[in-house]
């Protein structure tokens, strides 16, 4: 029975020193990052106190068994109040060291959102490219996202990665979004993003297949024979930058892109080629861009007409009513 008494003390002592340790936090002499380490300790005791001041009434019920009832009921009271005076100091410092605590977050939250927004009002404006994870912009983003803000000597890792958090979205923003923005994060989140979409064998067989897949046009149309040119040699110039011998594709790549022109184009172009034994590429693309140029020439001139039609029905229909118009106020005065 002495010991348990003993232990009991030693814990209700451990709580008072908490509790002068929470004040002496609330004056700033103390470490917040040790008073957590110091509650999460303390939350422990209240089972300890509890099985022991427990087993204290449980023992005492025992020796009262042979006291006079007066006596008895003494005893139980003081046990009584001895857990009843522990339990109003527990709570009382453990929840003043919780206020401290939420108090703590919510200042360095205010911090961090002051830090941010100065952070960037501080930061030079940029014309940044977005990415949002797909293999087939990979390459163009990072290349202009390099020149811009990875090789920039000026700007720290910190900035850079603040840049970075900036021009990504959706699935390329989750790949880094659990990283804290630190200057040995920012190399992390690089390689996360290298490791992700610059994978050369996927990049390679999205290209191939996007030039494949072109959109096949079913009349002449300057708009969408421009999409097709636009849409092949983005594709082209990244296989380049991969390292494919495109150089070398030329009688295969003509073939594949021709096929999806509208039928007059391709006879233009079948009539174009025809003592050629193995046309070009570039010059392929050129004729091409030749016919883009005239279509929309040919779609101005007829818009200029259209324009111009409506404008003579338009201005007939109003010579029309005027006539009528000046007709009845004529009539109008004869009769006057």
């Amino acid at each position: 029975m002495e010991q348990l008494v003993k232990k009991r003390a030693v814990i209700k002592s451990q709580v008072t020193r908490f509790g002068s340790f929470v004040d002496e936090v609330q004056l700033g002499n103390k470490n917040i990052a040790e008073l957590k380490t110091r509650l999460k300790r303390l939350e422990k005791l209240w089972d300890e106190f509890d099985n022991i001041q427990t087993e204290i009434e449980e023992n005492e019920k025992v020796t009262n068994q042979c006291c006079q009832p007066g006596w008895q009921r003494c005893d139980e009271q003081s046990q009584s109040t001895e857990r009843e005076t522990f339990e109003n100091k527990y709570f009382e410092v453990i929840s003043h060291a919780e206020e401290i605590t939420e108090l703590n977050k919510s200042v360095n939250k205010t911090t961090i959102v002051d830090t941010y927004s100065q952070f960037w009002a501080n930061l030079p404006s940029l014309n940044l490219p977005q990415f949002k994870g797909s293999y087939e912009e990979w390459l163009r983003f990072f290349e202009l996202y390099k020149s811009l803000v990875h090789d920039n000597a000026r700007l720290n890792k910190i900035q850079k990665f603040y840049y970075l958090q900036s021009c990504l979205k959706d699935d390329a923003l989750r790949i880094i979004n659990s990283l804290e923005i630190s200057e040995a994060n920012y190399d992390v989140a690089i390689e996360l993003l290298r490791e992700r979409y610059a994978n050369k064998k996927v990049l390679i067989r999205n290209h191939v297949k996007n030039i494949f897949e072109l959109q096949p046009l079913t009349r002449e149309s300057h708009v969408n024979l421009r999409k097709l040119i636009d849409n092949f040699l983005k594709d082209f110039r990244s296989l380049q930058t991969l390292g494919e011998p495109v150089q070398h594709w030329d009688t295969l790549l003509i073939h594949i892109v021709s096929i999806k022109l509208d039928k007059q184009t391709q006879r233009e172009w079948e009539t174009h080629s025809k003592n050629i034994t193995t046309p070009k590429l570039d010059k392929f693309v050129k004729v091409l861009k030749e016919k883009c140029q005239l279509l929309e020439s040919l779609d101005g001139k007829l818009a200029n007409k259209f324009n111009e039609r409506t404008n003579e029905k338009v201005s007939m229909h109003i010579t029309s009513n005027n006539e009528k118009n000046s007709l009845f106020v004529l009539h109008f005065l004869q009769k006057q």
